[in-house]
């Protein structure tokens, strides 16, 4: 029998964040709240404002792969490790997923892949590589048992971007004794190159995922391109560099009775995408309003034309009803949140207003000053709204757009990383820090940026903003420091690859701290994963057992490895 196995992860108060009253105890690995006014008000000091503003049968082999391969596992919860004795007391507890298809590891994130404080060089740096991006949804949050669906992409590390990787989709139930989830399926889809984001209904009838699959396959029940806005755009193929890790499409698979073992309705999304491996590809749901927010990172231009190659994001929403996309004019953009090549894109849906939103953040700016690259916020039918520059040089953009969630008195909360002084710093001199940035229903900025003090000489980055319910979030967060001198840019810009540390507290929308900040040491997260609800005082997410650079040895760990489910519990929950 396969078993799962729960662990307790340390957390431990940091004395750089001073509270006199209100500290993080550790108990069962806990953030412990901090229940009187008085001593949240204290914690707060933490902060400062300013800046601007089933078991089914496998696919044989051999088979097309249209019907997602499945592989039984036994539930997590029938044997486990240190299990708590009491449901409810607070901390992280993690699941040790089963083998995933194949025996294959999670997949190594792309070569040449952007992130907010590095880039992954694989001549300058080859073992520095973290985990390839994966995704999160949940659903039958009002329930005791909510499930976790993680869409993401497995395969040895090899040299071509492409070899060897397929997408694989996880679902899991949370246990409310255990506080952990139980691992219930996995599919295998070994047509799509990666599997990208996923959204689930409130009840988990539909659930849907982003495949990225080449542009020979077959089978589509809809092509949402021909029928869309400006389709030739969005059809260029082959326009710059590497053909074949060019040439892909991005289909949506829809399960519309939440039957993943089931043959998926087929979308073709995209017609274009590949080349340099910054931004992402998500997908929201607006049960409300029946549609998909589908957000991309395309390459568009004229074939053998290499100054014609552009690379920036798409975000355009579907109707359900027939699964068409709404013109340009009306929703979504065909080309680039802001200005410059689109380098993180991280959409959000209001059910209070129906309007989805992105916190986006390129490589340049509309005045073409160079070590200034735009942070962005846009609504769907409106045009950016610059809330803050990244500072860095070249490809190093020291910084950019994190999460974005909505409020449930309507509007959005983001995190962002940078450098609040926004000085030019290609050298990175000085270290970054976490900014909370919110907007109002209609999108105009409610103050501030609320930055959270970095006090030492550590980077602050790989941000994660969890809703907790009754507008309290986690706040999590990584602390990377640099490496070698500015000469030797492999080995200072790989050094930033990985996190030496990560962190956790709670705070309040207005970024006042709940909590205090607490060191999280046998957990961790990358920068492009979604915290996701499991209901009120939960928060879930998908990721490897350890991905920390070792500052004693600069070592890193392989970024082929297991696939583990967290979730943090809250002292808050009632």
């Amino acid at each position: 029998m396969l078993v799962s196995h729960v662990t307790t992860p340390a957390l431990r108060s940091s004395s750089r964040w001073p509270s006199t009253r209100c500290v993080a105890v550790m108990l069962l690995a806990s953030l412990m709240a901090c229940s009187d006014a008085s001593q949240a008000d204290e914690a707060a000091d933490a902060t400062q404002g300013e800046g601007s503003g089933g078991s089914v049968d496998s696919v044989a082999d051999g088979e097309s792969g249209d019907a997602a391969e499945s592989v039984a596992e036994d539930s997590a919860g029938d044997d486990t490790d240190g299990e708590p004795s009491d449901p409810w007391l607070p901390g992280i507890q993690s699941t040790l997923h089963p083998d995933l298809p194949g025996g294959a590891p999670v997949a190594c994130e792309w070569d040449w892949f952007i992130g907010h404080l590095f880039f992954q060089r694989n001549d300058a740096q080859p073992d520095a590589h973290s985990p390839r991006r994966m995704y999160s949804a949940s659903c039958d949050t009002h329930t005791d048992a909510p499930r976790l669906y993680t869409s993401l992409t497995v395969g040895a590390k090899v040299d071509s971007g492409l070899g060897g990787v397929s997408g694989v989709i996880t679902v899991g139930t949370l246990n409310a004794q255990t506080g952990a989830v139980e691992v219930n399926e996995t599919y295998h889809f070994p047509e799509c190159r990666s599997m990208h984001g996923i959204a689930a209904s409130s009840d988990c009838g539909t659930v849907a995922a982003l495949c990225r699959t080449a542009n020979t396959s077959t089978g589509e029940d809809h092509d949402a391109v021909a029928n869309g806005p400006d389709p030739a755009w969005m059809t260029n193929e082959n326009v710059c560099g590497n053909e074949d890790k060019m040439n892909d499409h991005m289909w949506l698979y829809e399960w519309p009775d939440g039957d993943l073992s089931a043959e998926p309705i087929k979308v073709i999304v995209h017609k274009s995408i590949g080349s340099w491996e910054y931004g992402s590809n998500y997908l929201r749901y607006a049960e409300s309003q029946d549609t998909y927010g589908i957000a991309v990172k395309a390459t568009v231009g004229e074939k053998d034309v290499g100054s014609g190659c552009h690379e920036a994001d798409t975000f355009l929403v579907l109707d359900r009803a027939d699964y068409r996309f709404f013109p340009e004019s009306e929703r979504g953009w065909v080309w680039a949140c802001a200005t410059g090549h689109t380098i993180h894109n991280r959409p959000a849906f209001d059910p209070a207003t129906g309007k989805y939103a992105m916190l986006c953040s390129t490589d340049w700016n509309d005045e073409g000053e160079a070590d200034r690259n735009e942070i962005a916020f846009r609504l769907e039918d409106a045009p950016k709204d610059v809330v803050h520059y990244a500072t860095g040089g070249s490809i190093r953009i020291k910084g950019g757009a994190g999460p974005l969630v909505p409020r449930d008195t309507g509007g959005f909360l983001g995190l962002i990383v940078g450098d609040p002084t926004m000085t030019p710093d290609p050298d990175y001199a000085s270290p970054t820090q976490i900014g909370l940035v919110g907007f109002d229903a209609e999108g105009d900025p409610t103050g501030e940026i609320r930055w959270f003090d970095n006090e030492g000489q550590g980077f602050h980055g790989w941000p994660q903003l969890g809703p907790l319910g009754g507008d309290r979030y986690l706040l999590a967060w990584g602390e990377g420091y640099q490496a070698g001198s500015a000469e030797s840019n492999g080995e200072r810009n790989a050094a930033l690859v990985l996190p030496q540390t990560f962190w956790m507290m709670e705070i309040d929308g207005d970024g006042n701290a709940l909590t205090a900040p607490a060191e999280v040491t046998e957990a961790g997260w990358g920068e492009t994963n979604e915290m996701v609800s499991l209901g009120d005082g939960r928060v879930a997410w998908s990721f490897v057992p350890n991905d920390r650079r070792d500052p004693e040895t600069g070592t890193y760990p392989s970024c082929n490895q297991d696939l583990v489910h967290y979730v943090y519990t809250s002292a808050s929950m009632p």
